[in-house]
């Protein structure tokens, strides 16, 4: 048996049981790997499934990358990445409907060696299917994990319910943004400037970015009027290149401007994500840095501090060297006042 395309290893180990006749847990435990090993991806469970499956070792690799392995206690890696568990790990688990009505079709006398659970439906950046244009819709809410992703009895309850028999077609708006992650998720594709970022860091800031663009009532000059994700119009507005940080911030803070005007109201919940949230975290420094020219008070700990009496940003080397690698970008966007000599950024 083969894996199906984005197929997680619960989802495969399913299949492989419910074509042996056998529910996953009595066959895993008859194969000798038994589930829960192979859920906390145990090396000898899994060389044990990939001999009992025929699989190779990179068929394993791909099984697992959609899977989610945890890597430590808060991180998991996920197609090459670590993410945040939490953007991962949720009691409730969505899917296509339309995809698993095209799997009982194609397995309509023994269903649950078709029905098949993808991995990118766990990820809670991900909203809809864009092979069917699509919403994920909740499929069951299960606590215990060794319970969530037995597949096979979660899909018998699944197609015992009225779930799927009434589920009607509906088309849902996919966004650049879907497409982008998709192919991002899928081929490792990416033709913009978040191809240096993780998927995780550049959805939050879009997020919030389009959050900010929503309330602010802006979302024309950015090319996304009658969109209403926030993700999707953040990442509309940002996907051309880092300069568009920014002008993006910039235009916030213009947006904010008058009565009751502020970094609170400009920016409202990005500098607590980017400060408190993920403030230690590495795949966000580059948007702390760009945060921090456009409102330096804010987000002084940024290349060295703040000095409010001169008005710059106290850095103790080049711009450049000071906020890593994946910076130096900023020098060309938003560096135009960053005086070399005396280590600071004029604002």
């Amino acid at each position: 048996m083969e894996p199906n395309p984005k197929e997680t290893l619960p989802s495969f180990l399913s299949r492989l049981a419910a074509a042996n006749g056998l529910d996953v847990v009595s066959f895993s435990k008859d194969m000798g790997f038994f589930f829960k090993r192979v859920l906390n991806f145990e090396e000898a469970a899994l060389k044990r499934l990939a001999e009992v499956a025929g699989t190779s070792a990179e068929v394993l690799d791909e099984l697992i990358s959609w899977t989610r392995r945890p890597s430590g206690d808060i991180r998991t890696q996920f197609r090459g990445e670590l993410v945040p568990s939490r953007a991962l790990r949720s009691p409730l688990v969505r899917g296509c409907p339309s995809c698993l009505l095209d799997d009982l079709k194609s397995g309509q006398d023994r269903p649950l060696t078709a029905l098949t659970c993808c991995g990118d439906w766990q990820l809670k950046d991900t909203k809809d299917c864009v092979e069917h244009n699509a919403p994920f819709i909740p499929l069951w809410e299960e606590k215990t994990p060794s319970r969530r992703w037995d597949l096979q009895a979660r899909f018998s309850d699944l197609l015992g319910s009225s779930t799927l028999t009434q589920t009607k077609p509906f088309c849902s708006h996919v966004w650049e943004y879907d497409h982008w992650l998709h192919q991002r998720l899928l081929m490792g594709n990416d033709d913009t400037w978040f191809q240096s970022h993780t998927i995780f860091a550049a959805s939050r800031l879009c997020m919030h970015i389009g959050q900010q663009i929503i309330i602010h009532d802006i979302a024309e000059p950015f090319g996304s009027p009658g969109e209403e994700r926030p993700e999707a119009i953040g990442f509309n507005a940002l996907r051309e290149g880092p300069s568009r940080l920014p002008a993006v911030l910039n235009t916030l803070v213009a947006a904010a401007s008058g009565a009751g005007g502020g970094p609170k109201k400009a920016f409202g919940t990005l500098y607590p994500m980017l400060n408190r949230d993920y403030a230690d975290a590495e795949e966000f420094e580059e948007f702390r840095c760009v945060y921090a020219v456009v409102h330096p008070r804010q987000l002084a700990s940024c290349a060295g501090g703040y000095c409010p009496r001169a008005g710059y940003l106290r850095t103790n080397a080049p711009f450049g060297r000071q906020c890593s690698a994946g910076n130096r970008r900023l020098g060309k966007a938003a560096g135009q006042g960053f005086d070399r000599e005396r280590g600071i950024i004029a604002l």
